[in-house]
């Protein structure tokens, strides 16, 4: 890179550094866990809530 192109990148890329598009987080796209009832816990891969155990299996 010659200090030509140097003069013209940087301040580029420091103006686009600084938007706040760029630390803009779109929070539509965001998996929002639900609260659930006293007891309960949020189980990701059934999408619902379910009893909260103590994660060991009972003979």
């Amino acid at each position: 890179m010659n200090i030509r192109q140097a003069l013209f990148a940087v301040p580029l890329l420091v103006a686009a550094l600084s938007s706040p598009a760029v630390f803009a987080v779109d929070e539509s796209d965001a998996v929002k866990k639900p609260e659930c009832p006293k007891g309960q816990v949020w189980d990701s891969k059934t999408q619902q809530c379910v009893l909260q155990t103590s994660g060991t299996t009972q003979p």
